[in-house]
């Protein structure tokens, strides 16, 4: 299976998506309105009918404050889901997606000021996963994670961003 990973786009059917998670699923099939406005951006792989998604990614800019004293908040992107259908599971679809985002994200970090990549682990197998590639807890109550920009690029710059 070759991966393609591109920009939401009205082709894509989102309809039958299914990877197992209701909140990711749900978000997979409703969050295109805000991608066609700009407040977030969906990426998305298909099955080889090219319409197909059969997994997806989403980003968008936040602002943490990593304490109460904090007076400033810092450019973060947030990734806020991301996703591989069931029957596309354990082909490593799932980190081509990551890599693709974190390559995404080191390109926005060279043009504007991004601090880290945010999340909320959906579960501990992901905490687990995000824990090995370097995410550390920002709010573990919260299951929100972050990990800087500065480890992402280098993990782009290495090669060494999750690999399909």
């Amino acid at each position: 299976m070759s991966i393609i990973i591109e920009p939401l786009g009205l082709q894509h059917n989102r309809a039958g998506f299914s990877c197992g998670a209701k909140l990711v699923d749900q978000f997979c099939k409703t969050a295109h309105p805000e991608h066609f406005a700009s407040k977030r951006r969906i990426y998305v792989c298909c099955a080889d009918d090219k319409t197909t998604v059969i997994g997806f990614y989403s980003l968008s800019l936040t602002f943490l404050r990593k304490s109460r004293n904090q007076k400033i908040n810092e450019p973060s992107i947030h990734l806020e889901m991301i996703g591989v259908a069931e029957a596309s599971q354990g082909q490593g679809l799932g980190s081509a997606l990551l890599a693709h985002a974190f390559q995404s994200v080191s390109t926005v970090a060279d043009l504007v000021g991004v601090m880290w990549i945010f999340l909320e682990a959906i579960n501990e197998k992901s905490e687990t996963f995000y824990t090995d590639i370097g995410f550390k807890w920002f709010n573990q109550d919260r299951k929100e994670m972050i990990i800087p920009i500065d480890a992402i690029k280098m993990l782009v710059e290495a090669g060494d961003a999750p690999a399909p």
